[in-house]
């Protein structure tokens, strides 16, 4: 008999077995590969935000609209966000000098992130380029990466704190609970995605993946013939994380 561990574990892979269909699916639609890594992106977002849902507790979270605390991080995502959020700025609707002026900001943030470790790159203080300093709110928040979605603080006061400290570690009460669905939706979107030929690796740095997009129109080509045109801005090339969540 399974115990009731196994049995979470089998729901899990579930999950994942399932979503690897649907991104299958979506591949065997029409339409051109940007459309079709989006689609497959924005429903492996849907799935955990429903998971999430399905076990929050009223009042747990303490995250909440102009709050970013958390926003002066080194952010690791996976090839196919990369790419989705490279489309998103590029859609009629983001200012075309906003996106120039975000770019060029991900551009130096990276410069400063290519050299540090996780806390390094947190004791700089340096805001996400990809948050707006006046509201602050996210300019990509429908595309932000899963390790963005997951990080739910419990305690608000905590982040204050560890924001007020630079260098100071991130001892931030998180919901144990959460990490394994983002983790397990991911694994759906890789089982998805390989067939296709396209290689994954969510250990990949927000603002090195950018960048390489931004400045190698051959990128996505590249990536969909199974080579690997981010191998310099994995996260393990750079210095050791300081949590899961930057891996």
């Amino acid at each position: 008999m399974h115990g009731e561990g196994q049995e979470e574990q089998d729901g899990l892979d579930k999950i994942a077995l399932t979503l690897r269909d649907a991104v299958n699916d979506i591949f065997s639609q029409k339409g051109d590969i940007p459309e079709k890594v989006t689609s497959a992106v924005h429903f492996s977002h849907h799935w955990f935000r429903t998971l999430r849902e399905g076990i929050r507790t009223a009042g747990q979270v303490a995250c909440a609209k102009g709050c970013a605390w958390c926003c002066t991080q080194r952010v690791a995502l996976n090839p196919a966000e990369a790419f989705a959020i490279a489309w998103f700025m590029e859609d009629a609707d983001f200012p075309a000098e906003l996106r120039k002026n975000v770019a060029a900001e991900c551009r130096r943030v990276w410069d400063h992130e290519d050299r540090l470790d996780s806390a390094e790159r947190y004791a700089t203080g340096l805001p996400c380029p990809f948050l707006d300093r006046e509201t602050p709110a996210c300019l990509i928040y429908p595309v932000r990466p899963l390790s963005c979605r997951w990080y739910e603080s419990m305690d608000d006061t905590a982040c204050r704190t560890a924001t007020a400290e630079a260098g100071g570690t991130l001892d931030i009460p998180l919901d144990p609970r959460i990490e394994p669905l983002a983790r397990i939706v991911e694994q759906g979107l890789y089982q998805g995605l390989f067939p296709q030929g396209m290689r994954f690796n969510n250990s990949l740095i927000m603002t090195g993946a950018l960048a390489i997009i931004w400045d190698d129109p051959t990128a996505l080509a590249r990536w969909c013939a199974g080579e690997d045109p981010f191998a310099q801005v994995r996260v393990e090339r750079v210095g050791k994380p300081l949590r899961d969540f930057h891996r």
